[in-house]
């Protein structure tokens, strides 16, 4: 999820994974990785540089890592 200024889903990526941007109250973070069951499994704080590896790590674990 990428917080931002409309709730607008995206297809699912090649993995199924899937992308919607949305707007909330909160202020301290840019994006989320929220797993399945609900709980958010990766954030990106606001300000923070992306750590891709970290996000990466997280897609394989709660989504399968790619062929």
């Amino acid at each position: 999820m990428t917080l931002g200024r409309s709730a607008t889903p995206q297809p699912p990526g090649p993995h199924g994974v899937n992308t919607v941007t949305a707007r909330t109250n909160r202020v301290d973070v840019d994006a989320l990785l929220i797993r399945p069951d609900g709980c958010v499994a990766w954030a990106l704080r606001t300000g923070q540089d992306l750590d891709a590896t970290a996000l990466v790590g997280a897609l394989g674990t709660w989504f399968g890592h790619p062929a």
